[in-house]
Parts: structure tokens; C-alpha cells; sequence
């Protein structure tokens, strides 16, 4: 039973951490256009 409260509460933070993403996206669009610029390609 331990395992099943681990394990759903991970995924319930690693929801709210996709949450923050994606409400830093919307409120930052500068800010997330700078950091996707900013990415190097190694290929």
C-alpha cells in the first residue's frame, strides 16, 4: 500500500510541475522564446 501513495503522489507532483511549465509558458512568452533560442544543437 505504500508503494501505491508513493507512487501517486509523485505523479500528482510531477502534475503540478508540468502545470508550472506550462503556466510560465503562457504568462513568460518572451522569457520561453529566449530560452528555445538559446538551446545548442550538437547533431
Amino acid at each position: 500500500m505504500r508503494f501505491k501513495e508513493t507512487y501517486i503522489n509523485r505523479f500528482n507532483q510531477m502534475g503540478a510541475f508540468i502545470q508550472s511549465l506550462l503556466t510560465t509558458k503562457l504568462e513568460f512568452p518572451a522569457f520561453t522564446e529566449a530560452i528555445m533560442l538559446s538551446q545548442w544543437n550538437f547533431a
